[in-house]
């Protein structure tokens, strides 16, 4: 499937149109989305492209596409969120990009605060924690619900 043909099928949103695109769903009820979701069909024929490039490419495949992919793939993503050509970069999962963007920060100022809520997945947080470097970690509460107050108090992490 295309993004063309990808786009097509979101403006209906008919989950049961994209079923069809991830065998796993046609005996399983799949809800883990947030670490290894669903593979889709089409990702046989890409793993395939990558292997082959591997094998006859070798390390010459990096600079014929692979360090490109991670903002080539975010471009694609981009594009379904309406975003900026170059403004969405792939990773390999969140906590991984927030180290990378906690790497680039100064906490040597006076704005040195890094705020989150207690609903981030811990590795999240843990990435905060453990990167202070200077860095006053708030985690707002959530007291168990969805999104957390505004005019919340804030506990400062003891990690």
């Amino acid at each position: 499937m295309n993004l063309a043909q990808a786009t097509q099928l979101a403006a209906g949103h008919d989950p049961e149109v994209w079923r069809k695109e991830f065998p796993i769903l046609a005996e399983t009820t799949y809800l883990v989305t947030h670490s290894l979701g669903a593979m889709p069909r089409g990702v046989y024929a890409k793993l395939q492209a990558y292997a082959d490039q591997w094998a006859t490419r070798g390390v010459r495949a990096w600079a014929e596409g692979w360090w490109d992919s991670p903002l080539s793939v975010g471009n694609v993503l981009g594009q379904l969120m309406n975003a900026p050509a170059g403004s969405v970069v792939m990773h390999q999962n969140v906590s991984v990009i927030e180290s990378l963007v906690a790497s680039c920060l100064d906490f040597s100022g006076p704005r040195k605060r890094v705020v989150y809520d207690d609903q981030n997945f811990p590795t999240n947080m843990y990435v905060w924690e453990g990167a202070r470097q200077g860095a006053e970690i708030v985690c707002l509460p959530s007291k168990g619900r969805l999104g957390v107050p505004l005019r919340s108090r804030p506990s400062t992490s003891a990690r």
